[in-house]
């Protein structure tokens, strides 16, 4: 909790004075929409600065860490980089959300320089991806990529297959024999999730429709006493290494219900408010894209155990919220203004 409340403190703060310099006079008087962008240049310095001290760590040397990686299935994997974050998927994960932000912020850009820069942080931030060797960030990250060319410009698909085939030969052998594994049947970290996967589910079967509460240790503690998962071996797991199997177990077919709703509704207002509106469009494509690409992780894993990785879920779902917001916004002045003055 600790961590957590620092981490957002300094965001919060670099945020605020982030917006506090863009003129001499204060961000009150300007306003927090006279540069719709900072957002997402907020978002790409955090992917250079965490991506940056990633590189670092990779430098300096890591070791290898057993309980995410099986040696047996990938034998030549390296340590894995975690940058700030401690857990080499959750910083994945948050590159995967993040990432198609800063590709939106490449498409906005006007100024050669910005667009420069914004390359520049998606290309760092891919390598650190690949640093991370977090399998199913790989594949959210694909999927995200997908998902922002088909909104923006379908036609792009496929080129970017065509890319993305031509650079396979290039990829370091360990990162492909990382890929491969996934494939292998004989890894031990996928192999353990299909046990609890069962244990969620028959759960669920109990408390279909409000769950048994908010919490890893409440979900994992209404296990003792059934038989649906077998805690002799001493090992308790601390969630169900699924983002949408945690939350149902946790609040039931109401809470997953609500949660896709909300979403769907959020991406569905964000597209419609910005059809024609490229200024905010790339944003909302970017967020949209961000967040699925999230999810497709959160197969895998449970993407909200870090606080500080769900308040970053959230906070790029607000960027997607309030880009269709201000585009309503004006898209309401516009018949006011060319209404003639009585």
């Amino acid at each position: 909790v600790a961590n957590t409340m620092a981490f957002a403190t300094l965001t919060l703060a670099r945020l605020f004075h982030g917006f506090n310099c863009r003129g001499r006079e204060s961000v009150f008087r300007l306003g927090l929409t006279t540069n719709r962008y900072s957002l997402m240049a907020f978002a790409a310095v955090g992917v250079v600065v965490s991506s940056l001290y990633g590189f670092w760590q990779k430098i300096q040397g890591i070791d290898v860490n057993l309980s995410t990686v099986d040696l047996s299935a990938s034998p030549d994997t390296p340590g894995r980089v975690d940058s700030f974050f401690n857990n080499p998927n959750t910083f994945a994960q948050i590159l995967v959300l993040l990432l198609p932000l800063c590709c939106a912020l490449f498409l906005c850009s006007r100024r050669w320089w910005t667009k420069a820069l914004a390359g520049l942080t998606v290309l760092v931030g891919v390598g650190a991806l690949l640093t991370t060797y977090s399998r199913a960030s790989w594949v959210g990250m694909a999927a995200a990529i997908l998902l922002f060319c088909f909104l923006v410009n379908r036609k792009s698909i496929f080129f970017l297959i065509l890319l993305a085939l031509a650079a396979v030969p290039f990829l370091p052998e360990s990162v492909l024999n990382r890929i491969l594994s996934i494939f292998s049947g004989s890894d031990e970290s996928i192999g353990s999730r299909f046990p609890i996967y069962r244990a969620g589910l028959q759960l669920f079967q109990d408390h279909w429709l409000m769950g048994v509460g908010l919490g890893d240790e409440i979900t994992t503690a209404a296990l003792d006493g059934t038989n649906y998962y077998n805690f002799s071996s001493g090992f308790r797991f601390v969630h169900y290494h699924n983002t949408f199997l945690q939350i149902m177990v946790e609040r039931g077919l109401v809470g997953l219900l609500t949660f896709l709703g909300t979403l769907i509704w959020g991406a569905k207002e964000g597209l419609k408010r910005t059809f024609g509106r490229k200024d905010l469009r790339y944003p909302v494509c970017g967020a949209i894209a961000g967040l699925v690409g999230m999810l497709v992780c959160g197969m895998g894993d449970y993407i909200w155990y870090y606080p500080r990785a769900m308040m970053l879920f959230w906070f790029v779902f607000g960027i997607l919220v309030a880009a269709a917001r201000l585009a309503k916004q004006e898209a309401d002045l516009i018949p006011a203004e060319k209404e003639p003055t009585p």
